[in-house]
């Protein structure tokens, strides 16, 4: 997004969310799917809270910490099954909102130990 949200909501509100499939890495603010949705709806407010390797407890966190407060009336939601793949602790602890809280489960550090051989 290139514009403050008002904390008024004066609009319908659409919130996408997702990885960098709604990301749009590498695009102009005017290329990317939200931009050219907002062109397409102007009397529409598109809020685009999708990151870069985000996953399903990413979602969910930044649900919790703040998006609810935006009070869409449509959510758009993208995952796919790398989302699950997503989940290792690896990925999370590169790309996880939350890297501190990342902890190996017992059989993560033993797959990840025999692949590392």
């Amino acid at each position: 997004m290139n514009y403050d949200l008002a904390a008024q909501k004066t609009k319908q509100r659409i919130l996408v969310m997702g990885d960098s499939g709604f990301y749009f890495p590498f695009l102009d603010n005017d290329q990317t799917g939200t931009g050219l949705l907002q062109a397409t709806f102007p009397d529409k407010e598109i809020i685009n809270a999708a990151n870069w390797g985000y996953s399903v407890d990413d979602y969910w966190s930044q649900w919790k910490e703040g998006l609810k407060y935006t009070e869409p009336d449509v959510i758009f939601l993208q995952s796919s099954g790398e989302d699950i793949a997503n989940q290792f602790f690896t990925h999370r602890l590169k790309f996880s909102r939350h890297k501190d809280l990342v902890i190996p489960t017992e059989s993560e550090k033993r797959f990840y130990s025999s692949i590392k051989k």
